[in-house]
């Protein structure tokens, strides 16, 4: 009996011995992970003003312009700076030049290039804003590593593209530096397709403005505003068929997604960065293509006013031909324009050329009705009227079309 109680009593005691070893360990496991935590629950820099963050904007492609679902789809490289104490450090080790060298090297080795993509170079952005700054300490990351640092150590403002279409393909490169005195510097490659309101009334000779929106929903404009936009465009930057005119940025506060509030008191503002790529399209290959075969076609429709009179049949045939190849030319542009409810520039062209062959068939018949009445010398003065009335009226109604939409209408 003796014998059983302390069997029984040896084996609770390891048990519980082996329950405290597992809690011990737990806790082990435990302390690195906390020590770890994530920075998207730490608040900004600055508690008592807006933590100021600057930006700037490299465009590097647009791979397509779609008109027809209105969206494009952009590549860039987004820039930005803060000031964060917190992130301060004190330079122990000197990195001698050849030993950067040999780690950068040995990094681009391993996959990971720490120049790729980069326009701003170490301390472009801080001697932008300081011109009297002079380079320090300096800590450098890239890749995976530069995401890592970015949700353990660094806090950040979790930038997010407003007129996104569908969620962006981002973080296809992200460097990040940190300077001696707590100044962050942040570089991100991105590729994301965007939507935009598109104006076609000018079409195939418009222009557009394709907007970047950029914001942090994470924080209001109480905790966070945007300042310093700069834009640029690669030197490789290259558009079949547009041409960039001028990239601009703005900051502002706004609601979300620019949405009015109901009242003013309760409404929470957002840091906004508005970049607006204003490209015009190159027309050349419209009219190559499109509007001087489309004059010509009407050209050649005019030739029945030089036919004999009386031959009513060929007259017919000829002003059909044409038709038919107008309709022909109607259906190549309709599949490069959107489902708009307005009027554009070439559908004014095109309904044009449909009313001068509809009078030119009109023309025929009643040339034809007095030359069958006996009457020759009207139905040969209506042929000799139309030779020249008829370009005239069409090179009129071309102008006013061309004046109402690029100069009345604008």
């Amino acid at each position: 009996m003796t014998k059983r109680l302390i069997h029984s009593r040896t084996g609770r005691w390891w048990q519980r011995s082996l329950l405290v070893a597992g809690l011990f360990l737990l806790c082990l496991l435990l302390v690195p992970l906390a020590g770890a935590a994530p920075a998207s629950g730490t608040p900004p820099p600055n508690e008592d003003s807006p933590t100021e963050v600057y930006l700037s904007f490299l465009l590097l492609d647009i791979p397509e312009i779609d008109v027809q679902s209105e969206s494009y789809q952009v590549e860039g490289l987004l820039y930005a700076g803060w000031y964060d104490e917190r992130a301060a450090f004190s330079p122990a080790i000197q990195v001698e030049p050849e030993e950067e060298e040999s780690e950068q090297a040995a990094a681009e080795e391993a996959g990971a290039s720490l120049d790729e993509g980069r326009h701003l170079a170490a301390g472009d952005m801080r001697s932008q804003i300081e011109p009297s700054f002079v380079m320090g300490g300096v800590k450098s990351y890239s890749g995976d590593a530069a995401l890592s640092v970015i949700e353990e150590q660094i806090w950040s403002p979790q930038f997010e593209i407003i007129n996104s279409r569908g969620e962006p393909f981002r973080n296809l490169y992200t460097s990040v530096r940190v300077y001696e005195d707590g100044f962050v510097e942040y570089e991100e490659r991105f590729n994301g397709l965007l939507a935009g309101p598109m104006d076609l009334r000018k079409f195939p000779f418009d222009s557009q403005v394709l907007p970047l929106r950029i914001t942090t929903f994470d924080y209001d404009s109480r905790q966070v505003v945007f300042k310093q936009i700069q834009t640029d465009a690669s030197p490789d930057f290259r558009l079949a068929e547009w041409t960039v005119n001028q990239i601009s940025g703005t900051t502002k506060t706004d609601t979300a997604y620019g949405i009015e509030p109901q009242d003013e008191e309760t409404a929470f503002y957002y840091p906004v960065a508005e970049i607006a790529i204003n490209v015009s399209r190159k027309s050349g290959y419209y009219i190559l293509r499109v509007i001087l075969p489309l004059a010509l076609i009407i050209a050649v429709s005019w030739s029945v006013f030089w036919l004999e009179s009386g031959s009513v049949s060929d007259q017919l045939a000829v002003s059909f031909t044409v038709l038919l190849t107008i309709v022909a030319f109607n259906f190549l542009v309709a599949d490069k324009l959107p489902p708009i409810a307005y009027t554009t520039f070439m559908d004014a062209l095109l309904l044009m050329s449909y009313v001068f062959l509809a009078l030119s068939i009109v023309q025929n018949i009643m040339q034809a009705s007095l030359f069958s009445a006996g009457k020759e010398e009207a139905s040969r003065m209506i042929d000799v009227t139309a030779r020249w009335l008829f370009p005239l009226a069409y090179v009129a109604v071309a102008g006013l079309a061309t004046l109402y939409f690029f100069v009345w209408a604008a």
